[in-house]
């Protein structure tokens, strides 16, 4: 029994030593605040209003022991500009965006946050 109850303490406390990765990911579509909709060119648009547009943030975070290895590649903001636009291949949806990312080997973290806004209104 003692040995039993032995290797089950260092078991435990071998995994007590083993760290999983902390990940978190959200994505959140909202809509515009009235000094957003200010900034939002509204050219060749007939009668726009703030509703017509929507604003859509991604944040992916990633913590982890130094001992993990990792590799992440996250989407040039150039393959969310041309996803958008292709939703309906009627026209461009995809208005404008920002973001960064922070990625380097040598860190026990890794973060990427792309947002950009983009036309909700079907436009005929």
């Amino acid at each position: 029994m003692l040995l039993f109850l032995s290797v089950l303490i260092l078991l435990i406390a071998a995994c007590n030593h083993l760290q999983v990765p902390t990940i978190e990911i959200e994505a959140l579509v909202s809509k515009l605040s009235e000094e957003e909709y200010d900034y939002v060119g509204t050219h060749g648009l007939d009668n726009p209003t703030k509703d017509d547009f929507r604003k859509f943030t991604f944040d992916f975070a990633v913590e982890h022991s130094t001992k993990t290895t990792r590799k992440f590649e996250f989407p040039e903001r150039s393959i969310w500009k041309e996803t958008t636009n292709k939703i309906d291949n009627l026209q461009d949806r995809y208005w404008f965006g920002k973001g960064y990312s922070r990625n380097n080997d040598s860190e026990h973290f890794a973060n990427y946050v792309c947002e950009f806004v983009f036309l909700l209104k079907r436009v005929e």
